[in-house]
């Protein structure tokens, strides 16, 4: 009896023991079964600073942190340098690394692989593509890439001696716009001794392209000393010829010395200088318009036609003759032939005829012909710019004449009107006639229902204008936010009656620019993640043209309590309405804590006015750039594994305890019933 309870007792104990097992196998290697195999399982990311170097330095280090996240075994990596596409940037004798043996779970090593910086490498912040590889198999396992920051080597910087010599250059134009073909702007030149010594027989020249010279000024001006972190600013007269198009022309700053150990300083820099070009203006950006005669006139009176020529073109025009040719049956009566020496681009002028119609003209309308051409040159007529005004002549019997209400003058306040705003229409009317008129109704209509009244009805009344009268009239109107920039016609219709009653009509069209709000819109500025005291960096902003005009002639540069490598003014040109673009600027701070600065935007609108928009920042700058030892790793997690898994040991270990205690309370209460059904029998 003893031994089958014994055997009972030893099953029920194999039976909880092997529960603990499973528990414990589930809980330790989670997921994983008998079956599956570990393979090299590592993550790399470049250590420590930007490693820096200059133009022909040999054998930068690159250093690779090597982590393995495998939980199995060591693995033997090296790293290996991808180089294509960077030829031009980078060699290397050597593009594998030295192998070395990585720790288990989360051990860790340092990769170091070396490179050749190509003495024509851009100065910049360079970046190398790097891949890890598993030495057993041969297997990529792991890849990332290295920065290294470039800056330019002039022809003293040895590395077997402690002078080092280096020279910069920075510019500013006294018109910020740029060089005006045909005109003169100052070239500013700031140069820089940013080396550790003395540079001495400063020699600065200028390398110009063709159609630029220097005004009235040497090509090259001589400096002298220079000590290290001293800046002078050297002024060149630049001169553009004539003929020279719109765009940027590359200006070489050539900056000669010698160091203390009399050896060369050879250094250049290249600016890109915007040009305005006068260019050949076109007759096509010649437009009549604001033209003003009477709807009808009466055979035997005389009437007045006014118009306007705008020149809407980027150059200014040359010699151009306007001329107004009435029909057979109307005559001059003033001047009609005008000669301009030049319309500047934007601008307009305004001009006046008088008329006479014969008594025996018939009743009809007449089409008078306004011209505008060149005053030479073979093609004058083919590039002739057309426009018609017509007037409705009217035959009445007897001495009666038809009275006459017209358009005298008008004014809006300014020489445009602004999309989105009110206005304030002054209209003044002239009776042409030899009778007071009476009862005047006057109402204005606007083509697309652009311009609304403001406040009241598109009409006014008048009781009556003496003969040969005068008046002015005022009504408030409105401009629709979207209407698009153009010159836009409002119509003017009269009606009034004669002293008999007699009731009468006349219609005038004036013209009223139109003009968009510029809207420039600047996002956030994205500073560098770390600034360092004397260390190059790099910021961006990216700007919208939110508007529905162009901004003309953008320039966007940067300033504050920094230094900088390369120039920082940036020449957009014209940007169309919609249109986005980014402004990124090199700079090294010159000490320690909040460095403060502004990025400025400067531009015309399409008025001509130039317009300036500033974005203040601030960012925050460390003293000195942390060190780091190279034999130092990274920190390395408890390498056992029991650790690791030790809570869930825990758990499962207090979980089947609660099982056992529940097995045996169980079991104990059953045995104790069927007793008592015993008992009971």
């Amino acid at each position: 009896m003893k031994s089958k309870c014994m055997y009972k007792m030893m099953k029920k104990l194999g039976a909880v023991i092997l529960i603990i097992v499973m528990i414990l196998g589930i809980c330790i290697f989670p997921g994983v079964t008998s079956q599956e195999v570990y393979a090299a399982s590592v993550s790399a990311s470049q250590l420590g600073a930007i490693p820096m170097a200059r133009q022909g330095d040999n054998d930068v280090e690159i250093q690779i942190t090597v982590v393995n996240t495998d939980t199995s075994d060591n693995v033997t990596v090296y790293g290996e340098l991808d180089l294509a596409g960077l030829s031009s940037e980078f060699s290397t004798d050597e593009e594998k690394s030295e192998a070395i043996v990585i720790d288990p779970n989360n051990g860790s090593g340092i990769l170091r692989l070396y490179v050749d910086v190509n003495r024509s490498a851009d100065v910049k912040l360079q970046n190398i593509p790097i891949k890890v590889f598993d030495k057993s198999t041969g297997d990529e396992v792991a890849s990332c890439s290295a920065d290294i920051r470039i800056s330019e080597k002039s022809a003293s910087n040895h590395s077997d001696r402690d002078c080092l010599a280096s020279m910069d250059a920075d510019y500013f134009l006294k018109d910020e716009e740029g060089i005006t073909a045909g005109g003169t702007n100052d070239l500013n030149v700031t140069i820089f001794n940013r080396g550790n010594c003395v540079v001495k027989n400063i020699d600065v020249s200028l390398t110009l392209p063709e159609g630029m010279s220097i005004n009235n000024s040497l090509a090259n001006q001589f400096v002298g000393y220079m000590m290290p972190g001293d800046k002078k600013t050297i002024k060149f007269p630049i001169t553009a010829d004539k003929k020279m198009e719109s765009k940027n022309y590359s200006i070489v700053v050539n900056i000669e010395g010698k160091d203390t150990d009399e050896n060369d300083v050879d250094f250049k820099r290249t600016f890109f200088i915007p040009v305005i070009g006068s260019g050949a203006y076109s007759m096509m950006d010649l437009d009549i318009t604001n033209m003003n005669i009477p709807q009808q006139s009466v055979a035997g009176e005389d009437f007045k036609l006014t118009f306007d020529v705008i020149n809407n073109g980027k150059f200014d025009t040359e010699d151009i003759i306007i001329s107004v040719e009435p029909p057979e049956g109307i005559s001059n009566k003033t001047k009609s032939i005008f000669t301009e020496r030049s319309i500047k681009k934007g601008s307009s002028k305004s001009y006046s005829v008088t008329f006479f119609s014969l008594d025996s003209a018939e009743e009809k309308s007449y089409p008078i012909k306004i011209t505008a051409k060149p005053q030479k040159g073979e093609d004058a007529d083919a590039n002739a710019v057309i426009q018609y005004a017509s007037i409705m002549l009217k035959k009445i019997g007897g001495n009666t004449k038809t009275p006459q209400l017209m358009v005298e003058r008008y004014s809006y306040g300014g020489s445009y009107v602004q999309a989105g705003t009110n206005f304030r229409l002054n209209l003044g009317l002239y009776n042409t006639s030899k009778k007071t008129l009476s009862n005047i109704k006057v109402t204005l209509n606007s083509e697309d229902g652009i311009f609304v009244p403001v406040n009241g009805s598109n009409s006014f009344f008048i009781d009556s204008i003496d003969k040969k009268g005068h008046t002015s009239n005022n009504i408030m109107l409105s401009v629709k936010p979207d209407a698009e920039q153009k010159t836009t016609s409002l119509e003017v219709n009269m009606t009034y009656e004669d002293g008999s009653e007699n009731e009468f009509t006349s219609k005038d069209v004036i013209t009223i620019p139109i003009m968009q709000e510029t809207r420039l819109v600047v996002d956030d500025i994205v500073p560098p993640t770390e600034l360092y005291m004397g260390m190059p960096a790099s910021a961006s902003v990216q700007f919208y043209n939110m508007g529905k005009t162009v901004l003309n002639n953008l320039r966007v540069t940067a300033k504050g309590d920094f230094d900088t490598q390369e120039s920082i003014n940036y020449y957009v040109g014209n940007m169309e309405a919609g249109k986005s673009d980014t402004y990124d600027f090199s700079f090294i701070p010159r000490q320690g804590g909040p460095l403060e600065g502004e990025i400025i935007f400067n531009y015309e609108d399409v008025s001509g006015d130039k317009q300036t928009y500033s974005v203040p920042f601030s960012f925050e700058v460390m003293d000195e750039m942390p060190t780091f030892d190279e034999d130092m790793e990274a920190p390395q997690e408890e390498k056992s594994g029991f650790k690791k898994y030790l809570p869930w040991i825990i758990g499962s270990l207090v979980a089947a305890v609660i099982a056992i205690v529940g097995i045996i309370i169980f079991k104990k209460r059953k045995k104790r019933k069927m007793q008592e059904l015993e008992i009971d029998e």
